[in-house]
């Protein structure tokens, strides 16, 4: 890889921002791309074809326009920029940086350059900062790192400036060939674009992977990927710059113990791997330049420590699984597509039935370890299947669109089997108090009325009015334990008014 001068840098991060914020391919910010589209086809005569960004003025501008006219996009580019990579630091000592920083994520600038100059190595506090620019681990570019593959980045700017520095003829219009079947392509007519396709003079694998890449990179995506300047270990960068930090840390150790250390994390490795990377780091040579030891790269505060009696953390009212809350959290950075959004407004009819103290109260809101589910998130899956229109508890499970577990509080549905034998953990007790709170918080709602009555069932039936008691009421079966039609109560008032509500007699036959 390479390390960016702050002017390509600059150049780069404003267009991959625009391009994420406003979730459009990043040629449509390319400033170099919107001041070659104004001045670099005379019968368009300087207007815009797909560049929204505003091109250059004055001096930038006329500098691009004859850098065009000599060498196309290249010479624009190298018209422009005084230089792509910066050229100053070695690629060795870019090593070196980028394995500490990928070792330690956390690992300030100046750490890192003090680190660097007891290890006999020239280096400043802002070569430092660019490296992590160019790297995507700055505090600027961290953000870009997670959508946009920085290594691929920084390998097609070391191409570019190849492409400057020695770049024949040929390889100068192959780069500018390619631009222009990149503008014919987004240019074109409807029903037109196979045609640009076949014109392009690229095979159509080939044509679509500079497609993608002009998508993402703009004009760096045109051009190919120089090979990387330097090795990374077998062993990974991160392991080598932590056992290099730690044999500074303890120069007693003996080099079996980093050995053993690397194969307990399932690396194969032998004692002479080991000494080549202390040898390569210099480390027999290192002159501390810390205050302190470098125990305080992972050192926990000295204060926090000498706390007594810690202050205990809070815990959350609602359970939920640790894994959905990291899985919540993300969706602010990529959201979930789901097709049920009004499922969600049920929440809002169960905190205002305030069910979930009652469920906490018996334990039926968190699982613990020795449960997969807790009883609240499978209510939760209940509600949501019969809402969501499903016909079966199966047919659920099988589900595989995101709104039902998300409703839920799950990372995935269940199986069949854990959702009914989870659902029936519940007492018989438990549902009671259930079903109690429900009517008397109905009753404070206003959505329920309530009645008492009072029933006699022996008298006898000397007026047949079946008609009228036929849905009147649902008693217990005594074999199935399950509700039936045919228990009816014979006489029905109430007992606050008086009223008569209902009456049956049978006749004396």
């Amino acid at each position: 890889m390479a390390v960016l001068t702050d002017q390509f840098r600059r150049y780069v991060t404003r267009m991959l921002q625009s391009s994420v914020q406003a979730d459009r391919p990043a040629y449509v910010y390319d400033p170099i791309l919107a001041q070659v589209e104004r001045v670099g086809d005379p019968e368009r005569q300087g207007t815009l074809s797909f560049a929204v960004c505003p091109p250059y003025q004055g001096k930038d501008a006329d500098q691009i326009m004859c850098g065009y006219a000599n060498t196309g996009v290249v010479g624009a580019a190298e018209a422009h920029f005084a230089a792509v990579v910066e050229g100053t630091i070695d690629a060795e000592l870019e090593r070196k940086v980028v394995a500490l920083k990928e070792g330690f994520p956390s690992l300030p600038a100046t750490t890192c350059a003090t680190i660097l100059n007891g290890l006999n190595c020239e280096i400043q506090q802002e070569q430092v900062l660019a490296i992590y620019g160019s790297y995507g681990t700055s505090r600027a570019t961290k953000t870009l790192a997670e959508t946009f593959n920085f290594t691929e980045l920084n390998r097609r700017a070391h191409g570019l400036q190849q492409l400057i520095d020695a770049g024949s003829k040929q390889q100068r219009q192959a780069v500018q060939n390619r631009y222009l079947a990149m503008h014919a392509y987004v240019t074109a007519p409807n029903g037109g674009r196979e045609q640009v396709i076949a014109e392009s003079g690229l095979k159509r694998s080939l044509f679509f992977f500079y497609w993608k890449a002009f998508q993402r990179y703009g004009l760096l995506g045109l051009v190919n990927r120089a090979r990387e300047t330097f090795r990374r270990s077998k062993i990974g960068l991160a392991n080598e710059a932590q056992l290099v930090v730690d044999k500074l840390r303890r120069p007693q150790r003996p080099n079996s113990f980093f050995t053993e250390r690397l194969q307990s994390k399932k690396i194969r490795t032998d004692p002479s791997t080991v000494m080549k990377i202390f040898t390569k780091w210099n480390v027999k040579d290192y002159r501390c330049e810390f205050v302190h030891n470098l125990e305080r790269l992972e050192a926990a505060d000295e204060k926090a420590s000498q706390q007594e009696e810690p202050i205990p953390e809070e815990k959350p009212v609602r359970w939920v699984d640790q894994n959905f809350l990291i899985k919540l959290s993300g969706l602010r950075t990529a959201p979930a597509p789901i097709d049920a959004p009004g499922l969600f407004a049920l929440w809002c009819y169960l905190e205002e039935l305030g069910i979930f103290p009652v469920l906490q109260a018996m334990g039926l809101t968190g699982g613990g370890e020795e449960k997969g589910y807790s009883w609240f998130d499978l209510f939760l899956l209940a509600i949501g299947r019969t809402f969501y229109g499903i016909s079966s508890y199966s047919k659920a499970c099988e589900h595989q669109e995101l709104s039902l577990p998300l409703f839920s509080h799950l990372l995935a549905l269940p199986c069949n089997d854990s959702f009914l034998n989870g659902l029936a953990s519940v007492s018989e007790e438990q549902i009671r108090v259930l079903r109690r709170w429900l009517v008397k918080r109905g009753k404070e709602l206003g959505v329920l009325e309530g009645k008492r009555i009072a029933m006699d069932f022996h008298q006898i039936d000397r007026d047949v009015r079946i008609a009228e008691l036929r849905n009147f009421g649902k008693g217990p079966s005594p074999k199935k334990k399950l509700c039936c039609n045919g228990f009816r109560p014979h006489l029905a008032w109430d007992l606050e008014t008086g009223c008569l509500i209902v009456a049956e007699f049978r006749k004396s036959s």
